[in-house]
């Protein structure tokens, strides 16, 4: 009873991944180095030349978060992780909200 529940799950969420109107979220890279701008050094007054455990690093459009102490290009082996795609940071709600807010209080003065 149990590999059918876990089957049907897996069946599921796969078939969610495969709709073509599935969209996954991207992430916001505005603030993350870019290869080869590397986010860490070996010692205080060094270059930066390295990326550490936790570092993230853009690389050709994606996002990747660093295993171990490397300085392989990301995604090159496997001391990083493919974090997923970048993309623009979702600023136009708050703009439009705030549109539309100052759109109120001038009709309210009005």
């Amino acid at each position: 009873m149990l590999w059918r529940k876990n089957k049907t799950l897996a069946l599921g969420l796969a078939a969610f991944l495969m709709l073509p109107g599935a969209v996954l979220a991207q992430n916001d890279c505005s603030a993350i180095n870019e290869y080869p701008d590397w986010p860490s050094k070996d010692w205080e007054g060094g270059e930066y030349n390295h990326a550490k455990a936790g570092d993230q690093m853009v690389y050709e459009g994606s996002l990747y978060t660093a295993n171990w102490y490397t300085n392989a290009a990301p995604g090159e082996d496997y001391s990083w992780t493919l974090v997923g795609a970048c993309g623009e940071a979702s600023s136009s709600s708050s703009s439009s909200s705030s549109s539309s807010s100052s759109s109120s209080s001038t009709e309210s003065i009005i």
